[in-house]
């Protein structure tokens, strides 16, 4: 195991990992260590998703944009009062239009109390955000599991076949 800095990757028995930006503070202290913090690409078979990790409002993840990931995964919850370590639900979405993918996976939210907003406003104003496109939210209950529909694949070789 080693750690990556932001545009460096790793590739272990065929996952490809790249480490990349987020906006988030890296101290679990105002006094203590900066620790660092990332987001990542991972990469298989042709699959890509991206795990974006904490991170406030940010332009980053539009470079995915031209190269989009099938998946995205963003913490949804903790933005009261953290609103500058944290997207709340609105900015989430806007930060996974800008990746081009295809499903967002809500995380961060939901299980125990992290912030003052009630446990279940994240995943109702995501919905909120979302609109129309409200189906692209998966996972929208704690404990329950997904799988990419097989359209995906027919996506997936079109953008690589460009």
């Amino acid at each position: 195991m080693r750690e990556l800095r932001w545009g460096e990757r790793t590739s272990v028995n065929g996952l490809t990992v790249t480490a990349m930006g987020a906006n988030h503070w890296g101290k679990r202290w105002p006094w203590g260590r900066v620790y660092g913090f990332n987001s990542y690409v991972l990469e298989k078979n042709g699959r890509r998703m991206l795990l974006a990790c904490d991170s406030a409002i940010t332009d980053l993840f539009g470079a995915l944009h031209q190269n989009p990931p099938e998946v995205a995964a963003f913490s949804i919850g903790a933005y009261d009062p953290w609103i500058r370590n944290h997207a709340n639900p609105e900015q989430v979405w806007t930060m996974f239009v800008q990746t081009g993918a295809r499903y967002l996976v809500p995380l961060h939210w939901g299980t125990f109390r992290l912030s003052k907003e009630p446990m279940d406003e994240p995943m109702r104003r995501l919905v909120a955000a979302a609109g129309g496109e409200s189906n692209r939210i998966v996972l929208r209950k704690i404990g329950l599991t997904w799988t990419l529909p097989r359209a995906a694949e027919g996506i997936t070789a079109q953008r690589t076949s460009r």
